[in-house]
């Protein structure tokens, strides 16, 4: 105690009779002797801890799966794979050869459908165009619409639309309608709604099949299932009339075949679909195209057809699809037959499958967990050196 008669707590220090001084590193104080919160002394700090449950993870030595490409090991891959395409290439090339598709049926050089370069008033032409199937077809087929040189993969196309106004959340005078350019407002400068170029050159003409030259009896179609479920259920819906949202305008944005150009297409020339055909169709008998066409397509020197198509359980006909499953499993088993060969002119089992590694890989590397020392390994007890003594011969 000091004179104002105030503790102080003052450092323990060991007399010449408690045997030796205190451990290197421990404190000096009574007061910090005393682990806090009652903890283990014993225990790592935090931080060690959780280095040490990382340092495999650091060290790349968690457990894995590795494939060991032996030469039994690719032989029979390449084989399975071969075995497996070919089939299915026979599959489909022989499936597009028994589908109908008839030829891209033009009509815009019709001169009854002809509505001039650019259709300023909105006319309408209506022509019709004959079309006889060569086989029977059994519903549901499908009916397309196609553009040639028409580009919807350009840039500023793409980005010329409003995601706000098609939802329905547009609201006059507080949306920004900067990215509709250059189509935000028409001639009175009022706002286009929807705005955007995509929109604004929408596909409108009108294509009826029917079962003879005056229509009078039409083969049944439809027009649900040719758009895409999140574009019929979210991004094309119908606002408010508050916001400027009439009848007109809400049937148009959720309109199928609005939602079906929206989707643009990858190529200058394209086909979308335009309704499914519910009818069973006969072979050898007429059918006939009633076309009121609006679309202008002479001004960029673009083309307007039709196709009548079925699909199957991998789409469209598509030779393509076909020909790549006969290339990639033909080529497989010749890798295989190579491997084979290679495998049975050597001598030795265990070189043999390093060749082939060396060929799949450039260079067989050995096993880094068998050839990577462990810190145990590279440091003596003592942390000096030392390490795992070499092994006697």
């Amino acid at each position: 105690m000091d004179a104002d008669g105030i503790h102080v707590a003052s450092a323990v220090s060991p007399t010449a009779g408690d045997g030796a001084a205190p451990p290197r590193g421990s404190t000096a104080s009574s007061i910090d002797a005393v682990p806090r919160g009652g903890a283990d002394a014993s225990a790592p700090p935090p931080d060690d801890a959780e280095r040490a449950r990382c340092y495999h993870l650091r060290q790349q030595e968690l457990w894995s799966v590795r494939p060991v490409w032996s030469a039994k090991f690719v032989i029979i891959l390449y084989t399975l794979v071969g075995l497996a395409f070919i089939p299915i290439g026979i599959v489909v090339l022989l499936a597009n050869r028994k589908m109908l598709e008839t030829e891209q049926l033009r009509y815009d050089n019709i001169p009854a459908c002809n509505v001039g370069p650019r259709n300023i008033n909105g006319s309408v032409e209506r022509c019709v165009v004959q079309v006889r199937l060569d086989r029977n077809v059994s519903a549901p087929s499908y009916m397309y619409y196609g553009l040639v040189n028409f580009f919807q993969n350009q840039r500023n196309y793409i980005k010329s639309r409003s995601a706000e106004q098609l939802r329905g959340d547009f609201e006059p005078g507080t949306t920004d309608l900067s990215e509709c350019d250059p189509k935000v407002e028409n001639e009175d400068g009022v706002e286009l709604l929807p705005c955007g170029l995509t929109a604004f050159s929408f596909f409108n003409d009108t294509l009826t099949l029917c079962k003879d030259r005056d229509c009078a009896e039409t083969v049944g179609t439809t027009k649900n299932g040719i758009a895409w479920d999140v574009d019929v259920n979210t991004r094309f819906q119908e606002g408010p009339a508050s916001a400027g949202y009439t009848p007109d305008i809400n049937r148009l944005i959720t309109d199928p075949d609005f939602a079906v150009w929206m989707r643009l297409a990858a190529y200058g020339t394209f086909r979308k679909l335009y309704y499914v055909i519910t009818e069973d169709l006969e072979a050898d008998r007429d059918y006939f195209v009633r076309i009121d066409a609006r679309y202008p397509v002479e001004s960029f020197g673009g083309e307007k057809f039709f196709v009548i198509a079925e699909t199957r359980w991998f789409g469209g006909r598509n030779n393509f699809l076909a020909y790549a499953y006969l290339v990639v499993g033909g080529l497989a088993l010749v890798l295989a037959a190579a491997f084979l060969a290679k495998y049975l002119r050597t001598s030795k089992g265990t070189a043999n499958e390093d060749d082939v590694g060396e060929l799949l890989l450039g260079e067989h590397s050995a096993d880094a967990d068998e050839s990577r020392l462990s810190d145990d390994d590279m440091m003596g007890a003592d942390g000096v050196g030392g390490g795992r003594p070499p092994a006697s011969s």
